[in-house]
């Protein structure tokens, strides 16, 4: 395991995602209104997610790879239904063995993951057997 030298993220890692994740869905338009954790508002949904991979890989080559995934969980909070459960995925290739690079590659994988969740989220809901809008 390496790491580079004075780096570090700008805040704990399930925050990030967290902002992240929020960011995305308030973009979307499909959401009437998105609150993170520390949301003053009760919400219809809640999503769980499980931070699985958020790692730059290193292979033979001395370019890493930024690798993220997230497992997922959309319910309803009032009934606890769970209405999907999915994993969603990116992965980039950075363009230098330099921080700058590493960082543009988390950045590439982690938008091409939260495109996957913010879509996935909107369809289990509106296929959900109660007819809700987001």
């Amino acid at each position: 395991m390496s790491y580079y030298a004075g780096s570090q993220w700008a805040v704990a890692l399930p925050v990030l995602v967290e902002t992240l994740v929020v960011e995305t869905l308030r973009g979307t338009g499909a959401w009437s209104a998105v609150n993170d954790s520390e949301g003053a508002f009760a919400s219809e949904y809640y999503l769980q997610i499980n931070i699985r991979r958020f790692e730059a890989e290193y292979t033979a080559a001395a370019i890493p790879t930024a690798r993220v995934s997230f497992d997922c969980a959309l319910g309803r909070r009032t009934s606890r239904e769970l209405l999907a459960s999915f994993s969603v995925a990116g992965a980039a290739q950075a363009n230098g063995n330099r921080v700058g690079a590493v960082v543009a590659a988390f950045e590439q994988a982690a938008n091409a993951a939260l495109s996957q969740l913010a879509e996935r989220s909107a369809l289990a809901v509106k296929s959900s057997q109660v007819p809700s809008t987001p």
